[in-house]
């Protein structure tokens, strides 16, 4: 192999792996600060883009229509023409690009010489849907951007090329999310599918490749000439091959810092340095099978001289790996029940944040549902006060009864002369004790062989009568 080509493989190795390191990184600052940012302004966070299941099925269809109307249009018109285009729009885009990249990687310069900080909202009611921060070293990464991207524009130079698609790869990898390690999944083996077919079956991907002049790929010369080297003298690697893998393995990155939250004691924030001493074991196992994966597909190019389809090895690498390492450390449940939207709610909360708008509507239902219980115990109780008085109206008459007898005999207790009465007539009375015991006995019988005892209320209303009945067999007597 000639030294020329060795470090051009080596260089496309480097290119393609720092954007999947930076970006992943930048994912988690992002999603701190965006976190502290919600907590502290009590406003609803902006919906977050994501990836989903079904996102990931219609990817590799709606990029195969992508690529082949490209192809038939390189077909169609003249190439030269349709690169005018194309670089016209990238330039543009390139511009926005370069500059937040560079904007974030200068902003320590800004804290540095306490430079003022400005800002630009745009919210539509209480929902924040754009936000820009920007300091005046932004501007002059704007400026800086521009000036490249028309260098770019009039030599077409490989250098600013990879400038531009590195910072395309790590801010789509920044910014770009998949909401589970399913949709991931799903993802790659329908890219898997979509790369074998487009490079192993048809001409079109690499014929699209050759004739996109576009900063859509990674390029270094096979010789040291650098300056003089010609496309046809290129290694290359597409983006796609960079930033689609590098979502999964930021996903993981997101998967261990959800390691790292469940791992810290209750009502102790999160920050950015305490995550950098935790161990990222996804992340890492991830990454290391990713740079593998892609050294296998240079060997093989390399052995065989033609073009390989680099996720037909990046794929597997990613899959295999993250679902090994979950099994590894008997995480296979939490791992495929892991979800980025569930951790932003999460992670808002932890910084202070009160609770969503779910939470509170389980809380109003369980309120609603305890007063609804209340009101059907009043309603019981008084359905149940109701019956009640009905039974006492039945039995007010007996009652009344009782209630005088009780007063007379209360009364002639407390009297004296009917004391000084009764003393005499209390040999009259002792003698016919006996009789009235018997008396009350035997009214007490037919009593309770009239009216059955069912409950206490109908014992009380027995007993009442009883009452009556003894006092009128008495008065007679």
């Amino acid at each position: 192999m000639e030294p020329g080509l060795l470090v051009a493989y080596v260089a496309l190795l480097a290119l393609a792996v720092f954007p999947i390191y930076i970006g992943s990184w930048d994912s988690i600052a992002d999603l701190i600060k965006s976190a502290k940012k919600v907590a502290k302004s009590e406003k609803p966070s902006a919906p977050k883009e994501s990836l989903s299941s079904s996102d990931a099925y219609a990817f590799p269809l709606i990029g195969s229509c992508v690529l082949f109307s490209l192809y038939i249009i390189f077909k169609i018109f003249e190439k030269e023409y349709v690169n005018y285009l194309l670089s016209a729009y990238f330039s543009i885009v390139g511009v926005a690009a370069l500059a937040k990249f560079l904007s974030d990687r200068t902003n320590f310069i800004a804290t540095w010489l306490k430079l003022d900080e400005f800002s630009l909202n745009a919210t539509k009611g209480k929902e924040e849907i754009f936000a820009l921060t920007f300091t005046y070293v932004s501007f002059v990464m704007l400026f800086v951007a521009i000036v490249m991207s028309i260098f770019y524009v009039i030599t077409k130079n490989w250098i600013l090329s990879n400038c531009f698609g590195f910072a395309f790869a790590t801010n789509g990898i920044s910014l770009m999310q998949m909401d589970s390690f399913k949709t991931g999944m799903i993802l790659l083996s329908g890219l898997f599918v979509y790369d074998i077919f487009w490079v192993f079956g048809t001409e079109v991907m690499v014929s699209v490749a050759k004739n996109f002049d576009a900063p859509i790929k990674m390029l270094w010369p096979k010789s040291f000439d650098y300056l003089n080297a010609s496309p046809k003298q290129m290694t290359m690697l597409g983006l796609g091959d960079i930033v689609i893998p590098g979502i999964y393995v930021s996903l993981c990155l997101r998967y261990d810092f959800q390691r790292y939250l469940s791992s810290l004691p209750k009502k102790q924030k999160p920050t950015f340095e305490g995550f950098l001493a935790a161990p990222k074991t996804f992340f890492t196992v991830n990454l290391m099978a990713y740079i593998a994966g892609l050294v296998v597909t240079v060997v093989v190019m390399h052995t065989f001289k033609a073009a390989q389809p680099a996720l037909l090895y990046l794929s597997p690498a990613c899959i295999i790996s993250s679902f090994l390492t979950a099994t590894a450390t008997g995480e296979v449940s939490s791992f495929f029940g892991f979800s980025t939207e569930t951790q932003d709610d999460e992670l808002e909360i932890m910084y202070g944040k009160k609770p969503t708008a779910k939470g509170n509507a389980a809380g109003a239902s369980t309120k609603a549902s305890s007063k609804d219980s209340e009101s059907t115990d009043k309603v019981d109780a008084e359905t149940a006060s109701k019956r009640k008085a009905k039974k006492d109206q039945s039995v007010e008459p007996s009652q009344s009864a009782a209630e005088d007898s009780d007063v007379a005999t209360s009364s002639a207790t407390a009297s004296p002369k009917s004391s000084v009465a009764s003393r005499k007539k209390k040999s009259k009375k002792s003698s016919g004790l006996s009789s009235q015991s018997s008396q009350l006995s035997d009214a007490e019988s037919e009593g309770n062989k009239s009216l059955p005892a069912a409950d206490d209320d109908t014992d009380d209303m027995v007993l009442v009568v009883n009452k009556k009945k003894i006092r009128r067999q008495m008065k007679k007597q």
